[in-house]
């Protein structure tokens, strides 16, 4: 469950390999096996790569899908199992923020275990090659302002809810009528947020190319690089980050008050699915990638 505000500038070679770890398909071996040829061949869309760089990238995203199975799934399965264990009975406000921050310290190690990798390749770009890649990000700034921009405000807060409500009864089950009206009442007091999301989003982008054009590749550069990636909200608008930040908590606010309305049936389907995707990380952490994976 998540609100609708999250950082938009994540630079392609750290954010679809990371991204999708922690929020997608980890549970299916044949997509987290090829997890580093998805990722390479979508940079490849992105900006047209020497071969050289190209083994280079290939043979990075393939180290760090290997760190990542040996060092973070089996963290991954301990965070699962423990918040499985703690859901069979309310979690309450501090467990469910501590739940966040876990969630928050797990995509920045993984920032910080790539980022030396990541400041390697993004320095090697050339002047063109730099301008192939900013222009790839852009791409998508007219349809994502006529989306959160343009789009009325009532017409986005049903999206937001029932985004909100599907989520929540893929983990617990159907809400009830009253589960629904908490919702609706709690995502509604929420802070438009949505057009300084892509505001910021080109903001943040605008940092990091300014980053990317005194790149040097020393120690301090790499700091940057890293601090810019796992800490983007430190270059949004004080307004935006106020109004995220108050989001952020009144969504927590939110989960904990949902949690303490669940049924037993509710929360043995939340409690079974967390326990399950404990289970799925520890298959992946011990069994070996699929043979050939980022051969290409």
């Amino acid at each position: 469950m998540a609100s609708d505000s999250k950082p938009g500038y994540r630079q392609r070679c750290v954010a679809l390999l990371c991204g999708a770890l922690l929020l997608v398909g980890c549970s299916s071996q044949f997509v987290y096996n090829r997890l580093d040829t998805v990722a390479y061949l979508y940079l490849k869309t992105q900006v047209s790569l020497e071969d050289l760089q190209s083994a280079q990238l290939r043979g990075s995203l393939r180290d760090f899908l290997a760190w990542h199975r040996s060092s973070e799934l089996p963290r991954y399965a301990a965070f699962a199992q423990s918040l499985a264990r703690d859901a069979a009975q309310p979690l309450g406000r501090a467990r469910i923020d501590r739940a966040r921050l876990d969630i928050e310290a797990l995509w920045r190690d993984a920032v910080s275990r790539v980022a030396p990798d990541a400041a390697r390749f993004l320095a090697g770009l050339n002047a063109a090659q730099r301008d192939e890649l900013f222009a790839s990000l852009a791409k998508d700034d007219p349809d994502l302002r006529e989306e959160y921009c343009e789009t009325p405000e009532p017409k986005r807060r049903r999206k937001q809810f029932d985004s909100f409500v599907d989520t929540a009864e893929d983990w617990v089950g159907t809400l009830t009528p009253a589960q629904r009206e908490l919702v609706a009442s709690r995502l509604g007091a929420l802070r438009p947020t949505s057009c300084g999301w892509v505001d910021n989003r080109m903001r943040v982008r605008r940092s990091f190319r300014e980053l990317l054009e005194r790149a040097d590749g020393d120690a301090a550069w790499v700091g940057e690089l890293r601090r810019l990636m796992a800490n983007p909200e430190e270059r949004w608008d004080p307004s935006y980050r106020a109004a995220f930040e108050a989001n952020r908590d009144a969504i927590v606010s939110l989960l904990a008050e949902l949690d303490a309305t669940l049924s037993q049936r509710q929360r043995a389907r939340l409690s079974e699915k967390l326990t399950g995707y404990a289970r799925d990380f520890r298959d992946l952490a011990a069994r070996p990638p699929a043979p050939g994976v980022a051969r290409n």
